[in-house]
């Protein structure tokens, strides 16, 4: 033990506290909870907050001086209204979203924010996960689903200002899928959107020559009722 080395221990009480990150750009109202922190570290499991004006539980942990890294940890309750703000400010026109249009209910999601530091360089990665419970989604087999049934939905992006990576989402066994927005743009465009249907695990792979592009198989499909879905 360095004598030398002052200890810090401490407990920061946080009340309606906003707080305000500039990239990704997120703000955090209403911020409750305890922080607490030493000479080379701090956490939180127990934050309350609102995030979009939802409420959201926080936890937040930085293990050492040194660690270019900040796990932030949330959850919270999402509908259709607010999955469709999300995906629309990651670069998805509502046009695109127009199975959102036959969402209702609401589910319960989870989300792991890592804020890396890389060569003096952002570099920030988001990961939402939910078993869509409590949504019903109306659409033909095999995208429907009642709201008991469960379904894993994965979704992971970088958010990091300018970053030319792609995002990409798995939905149950059904269907994956990879995008790219124009990031160097003050409202995000998509440029390109990959789709693979079927239970094979073969990542979709963007095309540059289409905008969207689709491939797989699947088992059974009413062509009456997707073309009723459509338009």
């Amino acid at each position: 033990h360095d004598s030398s080395v002052t200890e810090i221990d401490g407990l920061l009480q946080l009340e309606n506290t906003t707080l305000k990150m500039q990239q990704p750009t997120i703000t955090l109202t209403n911020l409750n909870g305890q922080l607490a922190f030493g000479r080379e570290s701090w956490h939180s499991k127990s934050l309350k907050a609102r995030l979009f004006d939802s409420p959201v539980a926080i936890a937040l942990e930085r293990q050492s001086e040194n660690d270019e890294q900040i796990q932030v940890k949330l959850s919270g309750v999402a509908d259709r209204v607010y999955l469709q703000n999300r995906l629309t400010e990651l670069g998805l026109k509502a046009d695109e979203l127009r199975i959102l249009k036959q969402l209702s209910g609401s589910t319960r999601w989870q989300a792991d924010l890592d804020l890396n530091e890389v060569n003096g360089k952002d570099s920030t990665q988001l990961r939402i996960a939910s078993d869509l419970s409590g949504f019903v989604i109306n659409a033909p087999a095999p995208l429907g689903k009642i709201a008991s049934e469960k379904r894993q939905l994965r979704i992971e992006t970088p958010l990091s200002n300018g970053s030319a990576n792609s995002s990409t989402f798995q939905y149950g066994r059904i269907v994956s899928g990879r995008w790219q927005a124009n990031a160097d743009s003050d409202s995000p465009q998509l440029k390109h959107l990959s789709l693979r249907f079927g239970s094979d695990t073969a990542p979709a792979v963007l095309e540059e020559s289409v905008t969207i592009a689709a491939h797989g198989s699947l088992k059974e499909i009413d062509l009456g009722e997707w073309q009723n879905f459509l338009t």
